[in-house]
């Protein structure tokens, strides 16, 4: 995969998709539909002489519909893999992306093995955290938040402004303005953890 040219695409997608999006539709109800990102080192796969993808680190997403009471199993929806270095080396897709336009797009990291997450962890999951914002700003989701565990607040931040993204503040009132109206995100710790409340606005620069 030639990350270049695949850093140069996802950039111009998302200054096509730039719009700005109200404050009001950050977290203030149960968003529409709720994607997960997972994330899970791979020991032992790919550990053959002279690999340089040995223990990959595998980010499975899916996501609920909130919209419908009756159905609340998650959907596969896609897996990306990578090496230690947090460059992409595969995808698999199993679903078609059908969240419908405008509906409240909510993603949130979690870690499978929680005692022990690998630094690796924190690249993987922010640019599968780009990749997923990118394909549902084409698709036309209202996505604007990022929910996060608040043991990897401040790795997975990093991690992020390493892939393009800046801290900014928000103009106070009806409408979040990032300069230049650029995409922009949300990230919060998780409330279900235990851990301390912290949050970041962050917009996309590159």
């Amino acid at each position: 995969m030639k990350s270049g040219a695949d850093s140069t695409f996802l950039t111009a997608v998302l200054l096509v998709v730039a719009l700005p999006l109200p404050v009001m539709a950050v977290n203030i109800k149960e968003p529409d539909y709720k994607v997960t990102l997972t994330t899970e080192v791979q020991k032992g796969v790919l550990n053959f002489k002279g690999s340089r993808c040995k223990d990959p680190v595998k980010v499975f997403i899916s996501y609920v519909d909130n919209t419908d009471g009756s159905d609340k199993k998650p959907k596969a929806y896609e897996e990306f893999w990578y090496n230690k270095a947090g460059k992409p080396i595969g995808q698999e897709k199993f679903n078609k992306y059908d969240i419908r336009k405008s509906e409240q797009v909510q993603m949130e990291v979690k870690h499978k093995n929680k005692g022990k997450v690998e630094p690796e962890e924190f690249k993987a999951s922010a640019n599968a955290v780009i990749r997923f914002f990118v394909d549902c700003s084409v698709h036309k989701g209202a996505i604007n938040t990022l929910v996060v565990p608040s043991d990897s607040f401040n790795e997975i931040v990093q991690a992020m402004g390493e892939q393009g993204f800046t801290k900014f503040d928000p103009k106070v009132g009806d409408e979040a303005e990032p300069s230049g109206n650029k995409p922009f995100l949300l990230v919060r710790s998780s409330e279900t953890d235990g851990g301390a409340d912290q949050s970041e606005y962050l917009e996309y620069q590159r």
